[in-house]
């Protein structure tokens, strides 16, 4: 549901937005066409968005990633974000998510 509000949030901005529903497929679509950024939420049904987030970075270290949680971000997990560059947002929706995505857009 919430991947589908973003979704619709983003349309705003005309950017094509595509959507997994767990860490495999988010993986198999960057591995297909490496998007300018990632929207990954930190859990996800076969995996974490921080699994899918090492396994990105690997091949494409300069790829923004934007890392939400519905529920506060556990501190552990926030401190390997930060280490892998992401930035690590709780409840971001709406405008605040319109402007976080534009700090990304050349």
């Amino acid at each position: 549901m919430f991947r589908r509000i973003v979704g619709l949030t983003l349309a705003d901005l005309e950017l094509a937005v595509v959507e997994g529903e767990s860490a495999a497929e988010a993986l198999a679509l960057i591995e297909a066409e490496p998007p300018t950024l990632v929207l990954c939420d930190v859990e996800m049904p076969g995996g974490s968005g921080l699994d899918v987030v090492e396994a990105v970075r690997a091949r494409w270290p300069e790829l923004a990633f934007v890392l939400w949680s519905a529920a506060p971000i556990q501190p552990t997990v926030a401190k390997r974000a930060c280490e892998l560059g992401v930035r690590g947002r709780e409840k971001v929706v709406g405008g605040e998510l319109l402007a976080l995505v534009q700090s990304f857009l050349p």
